[in-house]
């Protein structure tokens, strides 16, 4: 155990001799004790690197929006969304409505208005798992991290989607890069999108279609 020794003062400075003689069996519990104090710093570490929710999780949520919420509760979270049929086009198959909110830029699309089939985000921080995020990530990194997509949707020569069905993803491409993100339930990308051999002409729709 160290002593202390305080010797006497000098010109208004007190000097101290510390005998730096210690038994081997203090070391254990000093280790103890920092390991406990480190480990209660950690949940305050983590709280303080992710502030907000911005992961995209695919085939279950963008954020704190999920799937398995209705129209009517992102309404709830979000306000009035403005709504819009696109006009008759080949990247759907059926009616598809797109219901969106500009703060965030969030668009969900919906069949009947209440059921989501769809999440669509095409601006901030968020991120999925793969680190895949609007405007820093590319077609090749998309590919990279996912594999080859199971359908590519052409809107325009220079924009196409890149559906992933088995994992309920899929990544708008503009000019090689990623410019927006879809999460919908897996193995049911087929009955929201139409795949397409060929580019096709330029078909006007918002958001030049997700």
């Amino acid at each position: 155990m160290s002593t202390l020794t305080v010797s006497t003062r000098t010109e208004g400075i007190i000097h101290v001799a510390t005998n730096r003689r210690s038994r081997k069996g203090d070391r254990p519990m000093m280790r103890a004790i920092l390991l406990v104090f480190f480990l209660s710093l950690a949940p305050l570490r983590i709280a303080a690197q992710v502030p907000d929710d911005v992961l995209i999780v695919p085939g279950v949520r963008i954020g704190k929006w999920t799937l398995e919420m209705s129209i009517d509760d992102l309404t709830r979270l979000n306000g009035q969304g403005s709504s819009t049929i696109p006009p008759a086009s080949p990247l759907y198959v059926g009616t598809i409505t797109h219901v969106a909110w500009k703060t965030p830029s969030l668009t969900a699309l919906t069949r009947d208005r209440r059921k989501i089939e769809a999440l669509c985000i095409d601006e901030g921080a968020f991120r999925t798992e793969k680190t895949i995020q609007i405007g820093s990530s590319t077609r090749t990194s998309v590919i990279a991290a996912y594999g080859n997509p199971t359908a590519v949707v052409a809107s325009s020569p220079t924009t196409s989607l890149l559906v992933y069905d088995e994992s309920g993803a899929s990544f708008r491409i503009t000019s090689e890069r990623v410019d927006a993100m879809c999460v919908f339930r897996t193995r049911t990308g087929a009955s929201i999108w139409r795949a397409q051999t060929a580019t096709p002409t330029p078909t006007p729709s918002p958001r030049n279609g997700y």
